[in-house]
C-alpha cells in the first residue's frame, strides 16, 4: 500500500499534461497487465487523477474501472467494488448513472460473497 500512497502523491504533483501523458499509459498497463498484483492495486489510482484530467481520460479511466469490475479474479473485483465508492464521490452523477451503476449491480450478484459485500456497503 506503501507504493500506491507514493503513487497518489506523485499524482497530485504532477502537471496535467504529464498525467495524460504518461501516468494514464501507466494506469491502463496496469490494469491490462497479467500480474493479479498490477491490477490489485490500479483501481486506488482512479480517483486521485479523475478530477485533473480531461474528459476523454476520464472516460478512459471508467472504461478501466469497468474492464476491473469483469475480472476473472475475485481479488480484483473486491478492489474494484472497494474502489467504487470513493469513484462515485468524484464522476458526475450522470456518467455514474450510465457507466457505474451497472457495475454496482453486477456487484451485488456476483459469485464471490466478499464482493457482494463491498456492493452492498457502496
Amino acid at each position: 500500500m506503501a507504493a500506491i500512497k507514493s503513487l497518489q502523491t506523485l499524482a497530485d504533483i504532477m502537471e496535467v499534461i504529464d498525467l495524460e501523458n504518461y501516468f494514464i499509459p501507466f494506469i491502463a498497463s496496469l490494469t491490462m497487465n497479467d500480474k493479479s498484483t498490477k491490477r490489485l492495486s490500479v483501481s486506488h489510482l482512479f480517483t486521485t487523477v479523475y478530477m485533473r484530467v480531461s474528459p476523454k481520460h476520464q472516460s478512459d479511466l471508467i472504461d478501466y474501472h469497468c474492464f476491473l469490475s469483469l475480472d476473472s479474479l475475485p481479488s480484483v473485483r473486491q478492489n474494484a467494488a472497494n474502489n467504487l465508492v470513493d469513484f462515485s464521490e468524484v464522476v458526475h452523477m450522470s456518467i455514474f448513472d450510465s457507466k457505474l451503476t451497472p457495475r454496482l449491480e453486477q456487484f451485488s450478484f456476483d459469485q464471490n460473497e466478499h464482493v457482494r459485500i463491498l456492493a452492498l456497503s457502496a
